[in-house]
C-alpha cells in the first residue's frame, strides 16, 4: 500500500519569530510524524487481505455512513493516525484499518471511477480495474446480446458496464473475495438484479457456452507488471481456444504489448485490437474477436464518462482512416517510450486527440 497510495504531507513551517528550542521541537515531531505514517501505509502492503466477514461489516448501515464521511475528509498523515487510533478504540484494530484502507483506495479511485465514493476496493484490484470510462465504451459493443460473461470479473468496473447495456451478466473469478466486492459494488449501483455470480479457476476448465465473453486476465502478481501475454492469467492463448465455443470473444490488454505479441494477435483474421485513450492518456488495448471485430486496428480517444456524459467517445480511427504523415518530433513522441505498444495506434491517438481538440473536425463513427 506504501508504494501505490500517495499523500502528500503538508507541514505548517514553524513561525520565524520561534526561537532555535521550539524550531527543533517542531521539526522532531514533524519527523516523527512522517515515520508513524510511513510504518502506518507499509503496513497495508504486509497486512492479511479483507476477509468476507469484513466485506459484510463494510456494507453496514452504521458502517456505510461512517465510511461516506471518512471517504469526504480531508485525510492528512496527522488525521489519518488520530482516525485509526479513535475507529481501533471503538471498532477494534482490524476493522479500523478496514475503514481507513477503503477510505484512501476510494480516493485514489476517485479519478478513474465517477461513484468511487461509494464503491468498495481491493488494492491489487483496483490496480487492475478498468477505468469506468473505457468500460462503458466496450460495453456498447455487447448491446444486443442476451448473455455475457465477464471472465476474471475483479472489483466489477466491466461487469457494471455490461449490465447496464446486457440483461444477463455472468461475472466469474476464481478469488471469491472479488466475487463478493463485486457483488457489492452492483448493490450500490442497483444492478444486482441483472447479474450472476460463479466462482471458478478457468485456468483449469473452459468458461460457460455463452453468446459472448469478455475477459481481462490478470497482468499482475505481486505488485508487478506482466507485459507478455503469455504470462497473463490465464494466458491469452488460451482465452482465444474458448473461440470454438464463443466466437464473439473479447480480451482486455495492456497497453504495453509487444511487437511479438501484436503481430501474434493480428495474425488471424477477424481479430480487432483497439487502442483507448482517455483525456490523451493511452489507457487499454482489447483484441476483439469474431462477431465482435470490425475492422483491423482502432485507436480511439474519450472523454471522462459520467452518467451525466454517456457521449464519451470523442474520435476514432480505423485501420483505412487516412493518417497524415507525422512530424519527425511526433515520430520520436510514438516510438520513444517503452512501456507503450507499436508507433502506428500510439501515432493515431495522437492525431486523433489533436482532432478532438479540433472544434471543425467532425467526429468520426465508432
Amino acid at each position: 500500500m506504501a508504494a501505490s497510495l500517495a499523500f502528500t504531507l503538508t507541514i505548517q513551517p514553524s513561525p520565524s519569530k520561534c526561537s532555535n528550542t521550539t524550531q527543533q521541537a517542531a521539526s522532531k515531531h514533524q519527523n516523527t510524524l512522517k515515520t508513524r505514517f510511513r510504518v502506518f501505509l507499509s503496513s497495508f502492503k504486509t497486512s492479511n487481505r479483507m476477509d468476507l466477514a469484513l466485506i459484510d461489516w463494510l456494507q453496514s448501515a452504521e458502517v456505510a455512513r461512517l465510511l461516506n464521511e471518512l471517504t469526504a475528509s480531508d485525510l492528512s498523515a496527522q488525521t489519518v493516525l488520530n482516525q485509526v487510533q479513535q475507529l481501533g478504540q471503538r471498532y477494534g484494530g482490524e476493522r479500523a484499518r478496514a475503514l481507513v484502507e477503503q477510505t484512501l483506495l476510494r480516493q485514489r479511485a476517485a479519478h478513474r471511477f465517477p461513484n468511487a465514493a461509494q464503491l468498495f476496493f481491493e488494492r491489487e484490484a483496483l490496480e487492475q480495474a478498468s477505468n469506468a470510462t473505457v468500460a462503458h465504451h466496450r460495453a456498447q459493443r455487447f448491446a444486443g446480446y442476451a448473455q455475457v460473461g465477464d471472465i476474471c470479473c475483479g472489483l466489477g468496473s466491466d461487469m457494471l458496464a455490461l449490465a447496464q447495456v446486457v440483461p444477463h451478466v455472468i461475472a466469474i473469478d476464481r478469488d471469491p473475495l472479488r466475487l463478493a466486492l463485486a457483488r457489492a459494488n452492483a448493490r450500490v449501483c442497483n444492478l444486482e438484479h441483472r447479474i450472476e455470480y460463479v466462482q471458478a479457476d478457468l485456468t483449469q476448465q473452459p468458461p460457460p457456452a455463452l453468446p459472448a465473453l469478455f475477459c481481462d486476465p490478470s497482468r499482475r502478481q505481486d505488485g508487478h507488471r506482466r507485459f507478455r501475454i503469455a504470462a497473463y492469467e490465464p494466458p491469452v492463448s488460451q482465452v482465444l481456444s474458448w473461440q470454438h465455443r464463443t466466437p464473439a470473444l473479447a480480451i482486455k490488454l495492456s497497453p504495453g504489448i509487444t511487437h511479438e505479441d501484436l503481430a501474434y494477435l493480428e495474425a488471424e483474421k477477424e481479430r480487432e485490437i483497439e487502442f483507448v485513450s482517455v483525456r490523451g492518456e493511452l489507457c487499454e488495448a482489447v483484441v476483439w474477436c469474431g462477431p465482435l471485430a470490425t475492422t483491423r486496428r482502432r485507436a480511439t480517444v474519450l472523454e471522462s464518462w459520467s452518467p451525466d456524459n454517456q457521449n464519451h467517445a470523442v474520435v476514432t480511427l480505423v485501420q483505412d482512416t487516412t493518417v497524415p504523415a507525422l512530424t519527425v518530433s511526433e515520430r520520436n513522441r510514438c516510438s520513444m517510450n517503452p512501456t507503450r505498444p507499436s508507433s502506428v495506434p500510439v501515432c493515431w491517438l495522437n492525431w486523433a486527440y489533436s482532432l478532438a481538440q479540433t472544434n471543425s473536425t467532425p467526429k468520426l463513427p465508432i
